[in-house]
């Protein structure tokens, strides 16, 4: 039986999109609500996702209308989140907010039902989150805050969580912070809570919420309970504290009582965790851009330089994000000439991130060598490098090919790099092959930015015939990176007769007579591009006229491609062309 409900559910949502099967998928409609109240999660959890499918239909909307209060009676139970996304798709429609407004009532209800589960309020909380959204039910949620703020004293730890959250989530209104402000306090208790995640969510809200100016008077004495979290047996815990304590600092009102916690902070750099090591470091790495900051972090200096080996080693960690921590943390430490010594030290340990079997950690290496490049201390280590980043052009993965040609063009910045990366220049120009729309656009992004460089010019020059040939590809996208690419190469007078020797104007012509409006558009903007330099100018009236005629007429009545070209190409009066 189940089988077969959910089969109706696949029928109706494969279907409706196909206009013989319109007044069949309407009809089916009731028998889809009855689905709603079935015993099974899976039947009802299909149920409510086929009906918001069906909302993109217009003409189901109304019948859809009547159904809501029966999607919002799934809050109660284990479907709830699904009720929620359903009801979040359906307000991205006008005609079904009158309908959902009339169900706030029933999502009230429920947050106050201290006797349901506590899955059923924190469905009700992700409710009143998502109607937040929409100017029109302000003024209701705004009569529910005080009931939400209840749920900081919860007996349940979860929904102690939620009503956290939820505050965080609806103070991004600014109708609704009066009210959230009286709840300050309560939060401000939570970092006491006996549950640990608790804790955290509450530390965490409280940086979000210094964000916002009226909040900050009831937090003034936030800083001691949230470094009393450092010294907490959960890690994650304490990392959370160091994160709150460094984004607090953003605000000037906390500084003074921070500055108190710096040694406190020193002291987690000899931690049992790694990953709370590197949080450390790069924290007061960040700190030291604050003058109060400076005296605790220079005595700090020994332990900072000791953590930067665990950092490295971070950065083969499996997990993105930790990689992602582990270069930052990096590029910040090297900012201060005191521990620039200590990562001259582990250049080579990056270096051989770029052969590891991951591609993430390949691309992580590479941005943090271009990331340290920027010192000069670490040049000469960094230069022997080159050759590993440029034969990552050629790697399987297409993320690191995309990071590694984006980032040979931040060292070619130095002199000293220069002659390594011109190397790469003809495997940058295969790049523009590629069969990633976004690693062809770093290509040529990468190139352009070598053109500035006038030792990167001849090595580009004798390439040009091959970047122009590149306009043959009737790609819409490669035309359009190429086209961007000549312009940009235009503006340096080395390169402008070279490309218009490459047969330009006919490539122009192709261009504007192409069948896509993509490359017409191409066409353009490369004759646009040149035509101000004097380039031409037999094509000047032709390539206006065609363009005007491929854009704004329904049904142009343009002779053969090929004879068009002809036309462009042979300065005849193409007047004819505006003929309807």
């Amino acid at each position: 039986m189940r089988e077969g409900k959910l089969a109706l559910v696949e029928a109706v949502i494969t279907l409706h999109v196909f206009d013989e099967f319109r007044t069949a998928s309407a009809s089916a409609i009731p028998d889809i609500v009855m689905l709603l109240k079935d015993s099974n999660d899976s039947v009802r959890s299909n149920g409510v996702l086929a009906l918001a499918e069906l909302s993109e239909r217009a003409e189901l909307r109304a019948a859809i209308s009547g159904v809501i209060p029966d999607i919002v009676a799934l809050l109660k139970n284990s479907v709830g989140s699904v009720g929620v996304s359903t009801l979040a798709k359906l307000l991205e429609q006008a005609e079904f907010r009158p309908a959902v407004a009339s169900a706030i009532p029933d999502i009230v209800v429920l947050l106050k039902d201290w006797q349901r589960s506590g899955s059923g309020r924190s469905h009700a909380l992700s409710a009143l989150a998502e109607l937040s959204k929409h100017a029109e039910f302000r003024a209701t949620i705004s009569g529910v805050i005080p009931d939400i703020a209840a749920f900081l004293k919860d007996s349940r730890s979860d929904i102690r969580s939620y009503g956290v959250s939820a505050l965080v989530k609806l103070s991004e209104q600014a109708e609704f912070r009066p009210a959230i402000s009286n709840a300050i306090p309560n939060i401000v208790a939570l970092l006491k809570d006996t549950d640990d995640s608790v804790r955290s969510d509450a530390a965490w809200a409280l940086t979000k919420l210094s964000e916002q100016v009226e909040f900050l008077p009831p937090m003034s004495n936030i800083i001691p309970d949230i470094v009393a979290l450092l010294k907490h047996p959960y890690f994650y815990l304490r990392s959370n504290a160091v994160s709150a304590l460094v984004k607090l600092s953003e605000q000037s009102e906390f500084r003074a009582a921070v500055s108190c916690a710096i040694p406190d902070i020193v002291a987690l750099l000899k931690d049992t965790d790694g990953f709370l090591r590197l949080n450390v470091a790069s924290a007061l790495a960040g700190l030291s851009e604050h003058a109060e900051f400076r005296p605790g972090i220079v005595d700090a200096i020994p332990d900072i330089v000791d953590a930067i080996p665990d950092i490295v080693i971070l950065l083969r960690d499996h997990d993105p994000s930790v990689q992602i921590n582990g270069e930052s943390a990096l590029a910040k430490l090297s900012e201060h000439a005191e521990v620039r010594a200590a990562i001259s030290g582990v250049i080579p340990d990056i270096a051989a991130l770029l052969k590891v079997t991951d591609p993430f950690v390949r691309s992580t290496g590479v941005l943090a060598l271009v990331k340290l490049s920027e010192h000069a201390e670490f040049r000469p280590a960094i230069l022997s490098t080159i050759p590993d980043i440029v034969a990552l052009l050629k790697d399987a993965a297409d993320a690191v090919r995309s990071g590694a040609v984006l980032a040979l063009a931040k060292p070619s910045e130095q002199v000293e790099f220069r002659v390594a990366v011109s190397h790469a220049i003809p495997d940058i120009l295969a790049l523009f092959k590629d069969h990633w729309d976004y690693v062809r656009l770093n290509a040529l992004s990468a190139l352009a930015k070598l053109s500035d460089q006038a030792e990167f010019r001849s090595a580009i020059a004798r390439a040009i015939p091959s970047i122009v040939k590149l306009l043959e590809d009737r790609h819409p996208s490669n035309a359009e990176y190429v086209v961007h690419l000549l312009v940009t190469l235009a503006a340096h007078d080395c390169f402008r007769d070279l490309i218009a020797r490459c047969n330009l104007e006919h490539h122009c012509a192709s261009l504007v007579a192409a069948e896509k409006h993509q490359l017409v558009l191409s066409g353009v903007k490369l004759f646009a591009g040149f035509s101000k330099y004097g380039y031409f100018s037999n094509l000047k009236l032709q390539i206006v006229l065609i363009a005007l005629c491929r854009f704004y007429l329904p049904e142009p009545p343009l002779p053969p491609r090929g004879t068009l070209i002809e036309i462009l190409l042979n300065d005849g009066n193409c007047y004819h062309l505006l003929v309807v």
